[in-house]
Formats: structure tokens, sequence, C-alpha cells
């Protein structure tokens, strides 16, 4: 009885001591990072820059891998994330309180990145070859709270078909293999700069060839008009020798967005680390971040969602800022 009473005691002393510590605020110089899921380009990006600004820094930062930016906006209404990626398509649904946001989420864009297409691909040997020969198939569309998924969604309803199709969820790490196996009959596919696709197609690729589903110019038009987030993308030829041809996508940007309320001389200080020494950050991930540096870093934001102050003080340093941005009040 003695024994019992003592691992009672104990473990009431451990669970006190958790429940104590799980209650302390994060330090100061503390700050936590949404990435996406593991395997994916954003989990290595955000690596890229969190190793950064430790480096050049007193701050602490570090990463947690998450669905994607439609979790990370999520995360940061929730205040467990600080900063976070998001493509610009996520940013419209959290602005306006669609899809999984029950309430509008306040954030603010620190600095864009990279630009990507998702196309929709299929196996070279299948009968599809438009969007409407996917009536009734299986189309991967990545993690369910990744950003692809609104994207396709949005495609497909403006299509029609939305109701006929079988999303299937799968983290980026198991949906190539899930493709190649032919248990979907199609997959969305990230392609930075329009070029280089998500690293598991990459690997698909040496063994199998697949084709661009194609996609009409003027129906992706009017997406891109209901959403401030989605563009018209192109998918170059050159990003597998096996593509035959640029075929039109949904297009977005992708950057860094954070918590609204963070101090300015924080944002400030991060923004500028980042982008003052553009060419170390590149290097860490040079096939992912190509596009990152000064030159894109706010042209690549979406105009009519808020810049964190701390970033526009630093992009008016640099006469990059212009009044078509919207500063966060």
């Amino acid at each position: 009885m003695k024994a019992k009473c003592r691992i009672t005691t104990i473990f009431l002393v451990f669970a006190m001591f958790f429940s104590f510590s799980a209650s302390l605020p994060a330090e100061a110089n503390d700050y936590v990072w949404g990435s996406a899921s593991l395997g994916s380009r954003g989990y290595v990006i955000i690596e890229a820059l969190v190793s950064t600004v430790n480096r050049h820094t007193d701050l602490r930062n570090s990463s947690i891998s998450t669905a994607g930016g439609m979790e990370n906006l999520a995360l940061l209404a929730q205040e467990e994330i600080q900063f976070g990626q998001a493509q610009s398509s996520d940013m419209y649904f959290a602005t306006n309180a669609l899809g999984p946001f029950k309430q509008k989420v306040e954030f603010a864009q620190v600095l864009a990145y990279t630009f990507a297409s998702l196309p929709v691909v299929a196996m070279a040997n299948s009968d599809i070859r438009t969007v409407h020969d996917l009536k009734g198939k299986k189309v991967l569309v990545g993690p369910a709270g990744g950003a692809a998924v609104p994207i396709i969604r949005s495609v497909f309803e403006e299509y029609g078909i939305s109701d006929s199709i079988t999303y299937v969820y799968l983290s980026w790490a198991e949906g190539p293999e899930a493709f190649k196996m032919g248990q979907v009959d199609a997959a969305a596919v990230w392609h930075s700069d329009g070029v280089t696709a998500h690293t598991g197609f990459q690997q698909v690729a040496l063994t199998h060839q697949f084709r661009v589903v194609e996609m009409e110019e003027e129906i992706l038009r009017r997406v891109a008009a209901k959403n401030d987030g989605i563009s018209v993308g192109v998918v170059k030829k050159e990003a597998f020798p096996f593509y035959e041809k640029d075929e039109v996508a949904p297009g977005v940007t992708v950057g860094v967005v954070c918590d609204p309320k963070l101090p300015e001389d924080l944002i400030y200080k991060i923004t500028k680390t980042l982008l003052d020494n553009e060419e170390e950050v590149r290097s860490i991930a040079p096939d992912a971040l190509q596009a990152f540096g000064l030159n894109f870093a706010l042209k690549g934001l979406v105009k009519t969602y808020p810049v964190h102050p701390g970033a526009a003080r630093y992009y008016k340093e640099k006469n990059e800022w212009t009044d078509e941005y919207v500063m966060y009040k």
C-alpha cells in the first residue's frame, strides 16, 4: 500500500510540474514557425529561413511540421505559432472565413519567396487528357489541411465536376507512391517556378511518364477572379522530358505570414536579416529558393492583404514600397 501511495504521489508531482511548465510563457525571443508536411519543399524552405535568422541574430526560432498553409493560418489564430508559410490562395480563405475557417483570421504578410503552379497530372498511358475526363475519378490533392485542396476544389467546382470527384488526402511523402502504384487516377503536383516539380514526383518520373491534364485558360481566369490568391500560372515543358508543351494551371505565390500583433522592430529585424543575406538563404535550398530575394519579396505579396509594419519599414528603406500595398493597422 505504501509503495502504491509513493507512486501516486510521484505521479501527481510530475503531473503538477508538467502542467505548470506548459502554462509558462515562452521566452521573449522564442518563436515557432509552421512549415509544411515532411518531405515537402515548404518544410525545407522554412528550415532554411529559420536557420538563417538563428545564425545572424539573438532570436531563438524553431519550426514544426504541419499540413501546410491552411493549418499554419489556423495555428496563428490559435497563437500556437508566430510565423508560418502560406500560399496566396490560403490567405483568401482565411480572410473571408471560407473552407475550414469559421471566422476571419488576422494575419500579416512578411515576404514572398517563390511562386508555384499546381497542375493535375495523369499517367501517360491513361485515357485522362482533360479535366472533363476526371469525372468519377480519384484525385490526389495532398494533406487535408494543405494549400492544394481549396485550389483544386475551386477549379473543379468551376468546371462543374467537383461532386463527382473522389478527393484523396495523403501527405506529400505518401502521395507520389500512391500515384505511382495506381491507387489514384490523377494527382495535383506543385511545380515551383512552373518548372521544378515536387521531389516525390521527380522520383516517380524515373520509372513512369505522366502528362499534364489540360485546363482551359478562361475557366482558370474565372477562378482567379473569385480568389485574390489564385492566378493563371504556367507549367513549363522543360519540367520533364516527357511533357509535350507548356500548359496553363492554377498559380500562387508562397511566402511568410506572421501574427500581426508581433512588434514592428522584431519583424523589421527578421525581414532585414533574411533579405540582407539572400544569397546565403538561396544557397541552403537552391532548387526551392531560386526566386528568393528583395526583387521578389514584396512583388510576390498579395496587394489586397495586409503587410506587417516591420516588413513595410524595410521595404521603404530599400525604396521598394508603393501605395498599392496595404499595411496592417
